[in-house]
């Protein structure tokens, strides 16, 4: 009688074991599409949160989507797919939030965008580039705001715009440029706004106009008198927009 005590002990404790494993570790669930194929695997904790590694499918059965759950929240690395299986993007996540690197790809497998994620916020270097590889944008973030250089490019790989942020504001002089290197476009900017003469040149290089700008508002087209001296005539309304 005293063997069989123990022995139903010890399967009683077995199973009790076994069923707090199942619980703590969380089962797969499976979800299908009306034409029976996986559509995603999901995984729980005890308290019906999502714990796991998480999968999605499309209904031709390839993955199109995999995520690290925490206790309901998205830790660790995340990737999407594209139909034909090739990665579309990758990026990690702190509680729930984007933190650390991130990159989209294109279909042919080259780098399309490439940054880095303090808590939720972009901070650092965000970098584009062309399906061909070759750079697009490059803007620095401080925590969510523009702070540093930007460029843009053209595909050939010229130099496009070219500006300096302080804390999401233009300042300094902006340069915008023709596909063939040429100078187009220099404003001078303060906190944001235009401030100063702004010029545009042809594509030969010779000059096409000057505005006085002064807080955003321009007061008119620059000329010199035979001495030098500014001349202001009467305003006119000529917008110079940069960066677009």
């Amino acid at each position: 009688m005293l063997l069989l005590k123990k022995y139903l002990w010890s399967e009683v404790s077995l199973a009790t074991i076994s069923i707090v494993l199942m619980v703590s570790c969380g089962q797969p669930e499976k979800e299908y599409y009306p034409g029976g194929r996986i559509k995603r695997i999901l995984s729980y904790n005890e308290r019906g949160e999502l714990h796991g590694c998480i999968k999605y499918f499309n209904e031709w059965g390839r993955i199109i989507k995999e995520e690290t759950w925490a206790n309901g929240k998205r830790q660790g690395i995340a990737r999407t797919y594209s139909f034909n299986g090739s990665l579309l993007s990758e990026s990690t996540y702190a509680d729930h939030k984007l933190h650390g690197s991130y990159k989209e790809f294109y279909d042919n497998g080259s780098l399309k965008v490439q940054c880095h994620f303090d808590r939720g916020e972009l901070h650092g270097i965000y970098e584009t580039f062309y399906k061909s590889g070759i750079p697009e944008k490059q803007m620095h973030y401080d925590h969510g705001i523009r702070h540093g250089t930007e460029s843009h490019y053209y595909p050939n790989g010229e130099i496009r715009f070219l500006a300096q942020y302080i804390q999401g504001n233009l300042w300094g002089t902006a340069l915008e440029f023709y596909e063939t290197g040429a100078l187009q476009t220099m404003v001078t900017y303060r906190n944001g706004l235009k401030e100063g003469i702004a010029k545009q040149y042809y594509l030969n290089g010779q000059p096409f106009l000057e505005m006085l700008y002064r807080r955003d508002q321009d007061i008119g087209p620059v000329s010199y008198d035979q001495w030098g001296n500014l001349i202001m005539p009467p305003p006119k309304k000529i917008d110079i927009n940069l960066g677009q």
